[in-house]
């Protein structure tokens, strides 16, 4: 079928044994409407039996590899999802707190298109929509819906997410905070006794 460019799909032997042949034969076409000689972009030979090393990230043409499934490893993949679940709290600080009317929440981060679908390239995470309006009396908190964000670990890299929050209080004082979170996502690397991998990968932060 028609695969737009960046799009994931599963290769697999629809029959029986459902274990991939020695060899897969992939051509792509340069559309579904043209599956013909005139019609090949690319065609290839890719070496599926295990007998040399595969990797995730490994490319063969216009693909990658970014998971399998076998029997002796089970299911591996280079991506992973977290889901990003803000939350808002009225800081009851002192005997003069007020009710806050929430106007706008922004986080600006590190992030884009291929963290996934709910992220631009410009990496902002707009959650206006859903707090504008709130009121929070003193000690009240909002937690917001979940987003999934997805992740390449095989891509050692440190994210970092600025969030800035605008309201009002009751009688039209504007109030404003911000807070920043940051982390460091990779792989868990295992090395011979006494060797630490992380040590010899360049730090994300320089």
């Amino acid at each position: 079928g028609d695969l737009q460019l960046g799009e994931d799909f599963t290769m697999a032997n629809g029959g029986a044994p459902t274990l991939l042949g020695a060899n897969v034969n992939v051509t792509i076409y340069e559309s579904a409407d043209n599956i013909s000689p005139s019609g090949i972009l690319q065609t290839m030979v890719i070496h599926t039996s295990c007998s040399q090393v595969t990797f995730l990230k490994d490319t063969y043409g216009a693909i990658q590899l970014l998971s399998f499934n076998n029997t002796l490893q089970g299911f591996r993949s280079c991506l992973v999802d977290i889901s990003l679940t803000p939350g808002i709290e009225n800081v009851l600080e002192n005997t003069g707190a007020f009710t806050a009317i929430l106007e706008s929440l922004v986080s600006f981060t590190n992030f884009d298109s291929s963290n996934g679908p709910n992220v631009g390239d410009d990496g902002i995470l707009n959650y206006t929509s859903a707090v504008a309006g709130v009121e929070l009396a003193p000690g009240d908190v909002l937690e917001l819906p979940a987003t999934v964000i997805s992740l390449d670990l095989a891509v050692r890299k440190e994210y970092t997410i600025f969030s800035i929050l605008q309201g009002a209080s009751p009688d039209g004082f504007s109030c404003q905070d911000s807070n920043t979170t940051s982390f460091i996502a990779a792989t868990t690397l295992i090395g011979p006794p006494g060797v630490d991998l992380a040590d010899l990968l360049p730090d994300p932060r320089e």
